[in-house]
């Protein structure tokens, strides 16, 4: 079994139902291309380095899952990057099992990026 992150940015934009069915939509499509998801980090909204998609802001999420194929993988990333509200994402092979209990490093606030100027 092999495991991945997929750290992706969504419009900050979203908010509620809408953020809610986008997660559906993801976790639905990640299953249909044969990935089994172990954990989902709503990472909070943060100001970009540069803008994408004409926003300065961006709502980060962390995926950890497994999958047997890389081509299930390749098929989750090419589905994220036709979606629109999916502003950016990037997915990582790990080298070994992750471990679930741990906080991830962009959890601390002192990691936030948005000037509070």
């Amino acid at each position: 079994m092999r495991y991945y992150e997929n750290l992706f940015i969504i419009n900050p934009h979203l908010e509620g139902p809408a953020l809610e069915t986008l997660m559906g939509k993801i976790k639905s499509e990640m299953s249909d291309a044969g990935a089994n998801l172990l954990k989902v980090e709503e990472l909070g909204k943060k100001r970009l380095a540069y803008q994408i998609k004409h926003q300065k802001y961006g709502s980060y999420v962390l995926l950890i899952f497994e999958s047997e194929q890389s081509a299930a993988v390749r098929k989750f990333e090419d589905w994220m990057n036709i979606q629109e509200d999916v502003l950016a994402n990037l997915t990582v092979k790990l080298d070994e099992k992750p471990d679930l209990t741990k906080a991830t490093v962009l959890d601390d606030p002192s990691n936030d990026i948005i000037d509070n100027q």
